[in-house]
């Protein structure tokens, strides 16, 4: 019996709302969507200049049909990933914020089981864009995971 991803991490905020019913909140169509968002996927959120969340908003707006489509099929997929994880050789580097709501940490542990050689980071305090809400930190971490043979 091959075991499904969903049924082995805990299920995050984001598939919890949307299983309620609650619109996608990673989807933002207006500025109080766009500022919902961030809120959403950053522990803390970074300084945006209003202009530069202007320019952010617009891009989101003008990809949101497709955004909808691709987080439709992954979703559809997701539960067939794990069996396929053995099969990756390559050394693996996996890097999760504790505080994601859109993928749960424990998915991190999916990651690191299913992988024959995986390095898992979990950053304390981080949302689910580690790298953009902490880069210097992500960075050293990935630095290090490069070091090692």
């Amino acid at each position: 019996m091959r075991r499904r991803l969903r049924r082995r991490m805990s299920p995050s905020e984001m598939a919890r709302r949307m299983s309620k019913g609650e619109p996608n909140p990673l989807l933002a169509g207006s500025v109080e969507e766009f500022e919902r968002m961030i809120q959403f996927v950053f522990s803390t959120p970074p300084e945006i200049p209003g202009f530069v969340k202007g320019i952010l908003l617009k891009e989101a707006q003008s990809h949101r049909a497709g955004n909808e489509r691709i987080f439709k099929q992954l979703s559809s997929e997701m539960e067939a990933l794990e069996p396929d994880l053995p099969k990756i050789k390559a050394r693996t580097f996996v890097l999760w914020g504790d505080q994601d709501r859109v993928l749960d940490a424990s998915s991190a542990d999916v990651f690191k089981k299913g992988l024959p050689d995986c390095t898992a980071v979990i950053m304390k305090d981080c949302g689910h864009l580690p790298m953009i809400e902490r880069p210097h930190e992500a960075a050293e971490h990935y630095l290090t995971f490069l070091k090692r043979k």
